[in-house]
């Protein structure tokens, strides 16, 4: 990501909601949320056979309810950043990856889209993220002078969310992210990639609002 600019973004997505423990139902397509990749172990145990290592952005499908174990699990998620671990709760589930079968822990896992990494390991920014996965948008620039301060207000506005996005050029800014429809275990898969890299980048915060929205937020200075 790009830093260097005070940016404020409003941004309403709707993901798919997760109600209850289990998931994800039979022949769902899923996405692989770890940056460095998920064990797929040949039966529901993690001291079982790893017959691989399924990489982050990897769509797999489900070949099981999470039903195989009623026994809720935990697995933990954090990157170089925010080096807390985030708590996740879940199931074994079988799934699909390319030709192999077997086991993964569905916290890991989410039918949100990916978020693409370049090759220097750094993520794209968010208002690409949206472009690329929700078509329909449009866009107006505005131009003002607060203080002394040029400022750059651009607004994005897509089918069932709003963009707004302020830019100046003091060196620092400020983020909101808000996410509808969505769970606040995805929310914390979004934001530990999302974030990940982002060096310049102080008090990230992820809030559960109310109207099932969720609040992503975060300040930084180069």
């Amino acid at each position: 990501m790009k830093y260097g600019y005070l940016l404020i973004a409003f941004v309403m997505l709707s993901f798919a909601t997760v109600h209850g423990l289990v998931k994800f139902s039979k022949g769902d397509k899923v996405n692989v949320w770890v940056l460095k990749g998920i064990k797929l172990y040949k039966n529901c145990d993690s001291k079982s056979t790893i017959a691989a290592t399924i990489p982050y952005g990897t769509a797999i499908e489900i070949l099981s309810s999470g039903t195989d174990s009623l026994k809720v699990y935990q697995g933990k998620i954090t990157n170089d950043i925010t080096t807390i671990p985030v708590a996740l709760t879940g199931h074994w589930v079988k799934v699909r990856s390319g030709q192999k079968e077997g086991y993964v822990f569905d916290g890991y896992l989410s039918k949100m889209p990916c978020l693409k990494i370049n090759q220097h390991g750094d993520t794209e920014e968010f208002n690409k993220f949206v472009e690329r996965n929700y078509k329909g948008y449009t866009k107006k620039v505005n131009k003002k002078v607060v203080k002394g301060i040029d400022f750059r207000e651009e607004m994005y506005y897509y089918k069932g969310m709003m963009v707004l996005k302020s830019t100046s050029g003091d060196g620092c800014f400020d983020t909101e992210i808000y996410l509808k429809g969505t769970t606040y275990q995805d929310a914390r898969l979004f934001e530990k990639v999302y974030f990940n890299g982002a060096t310049a980048t102080e008090d990230i915060k992820v809030q559960q609002l109310k109207n099932n929205i969720i609040k992503i937020s975060c300040y930084s200075c180069t």
